[in-house]
């Protein structure tokens, strides 16, 4: 077993993507600081957050209690797609992330990180 190569890249079928987002803070026993409005220093507001996110994404940002958020479906099939676009190009996929900005369903405006 000390010689068993441990594999840097876990592939997964479609059937095995995540079909939910865990948020770490429902299970934290000591919870983090609340964000701060970097103008006044004091807790941001959803309203304030919401001059930046969609909705969906300000209850997530602001939640602390709920364990698990469901993945909207639009974002399930842009991964999908996203690997169909580079697998027909025959180009590596690139390990990219999905800011959560794409839960808002706008497509235009994900954004992807690869590296």
């Amino acid at each position: 077993m000390l010689n068993e190569k441990i594999p840097y890249k876990i592939y997964l079928e479609e059937d095995e993507l995540p079909k939910k987002w865990y948020n770490v803070r429902a299970d934290m026993k000591k919870k983090p600081a609340p964000l701060l409005n970097p103008a006044t220093l004091k807790p941001v507001t959803a309203d304030e957050l919401g001059h930046v996110f969609c909705d969906e994404l300000v209850k997530q940002e602001l939640d602390n209690d709920t364990a698990y958020f469901e993945i909207p479906q639009t974002i399930l099939d842009y991964y999908k797609t996203l690997y169909e676009i580079k697998s027909s190009l025959k180009l590596p996929v690139p390990e990219c992330e999905i800011e959560k900005l794409s839960v808002c369903e706008v497509p235009h405006l994900i954004i992807i990180n690869t590296y």
